[in-house]
């Protein structure tokens, strides 16, 4: 019976492995690699201390970045919001040559240039809470998406922990295999 039962579980991770890799599920697959041979990136990885993988983890999931860019804009939407309520100045200059130019009295058709400048500023005094409304929405927004990332980090030293541990019970099954062959 334990046999059979290894046969098939073979059977369904060569079936598990082919949808993985894109080949076809009854196709069989031979490794050219022993399986008691560890691949030098994971056995690398598996020498450095937990919290040197926690730290390293986030960096390589694009998940992470996207939510730090998230919460980033959030953070920027917010400061926009708040900028509105400050004053602000524009200022414009322009040179305009034409023929005939319109500033020119009486009209002729000869080329002659003008120009102009201006100053322009603007202070809204009251805008009925709207900016501190839109800024503590966008803040509340980023708070959302910082707890996410907590949650994130969470799960992702939760994973690391159970890898490591998935590769300590490997090494001792191949072993408790090698002494049992």
């Amino acid at each position: 019976v334990q046999l059979i039962q290894a046969r098939n579980g073979a059977a369904f991770a060569e079936a598990d492995l082919a949808r993985l890799i894109g080949a076809d599920v009854g196709q069989p697959i031979t490794p050219v690699t022993p399986v008691d041979q560890e691949i030098p990136s994971s056995a690398s990885m598996a020498g450095l201390p937990l919290a040197q993988l926690i730290q390293r983890a986030p960096q390589q999931r694009a998940e992470y970045a996207e939510l730090a860019h998230e919460r980033a804009s959030l953070e920027a939407t917010g400061a926009a919001a708040l900028a509105s309520l400050r004053p602000s100045v524009l200022a414009s200059a322009a040179v305009q040559p034409a023929r005939p130019n319109q500033l020119f009295v009486p009209r002729s058709d000869d080329w002659k240039t003008s120009w102009s400048v201006g100053v322009n500023v603007s202070w809204q005094l009251f805008d009925g809470g709207k900016a501190h409304a839109e800024q503590a929405a966008a803040s509340a927004q980023a708070d959302a998406i910082g707890r996410r990332i907590e949650d994130f980090d969470a799960q992702v030293k939760l994973e690391i922990r159970q890898r490591l541990l998935d590769l300590d019970s490997g090494r001792a099954a191949l072993a408790a295999s090698a002494e049992e062959v």
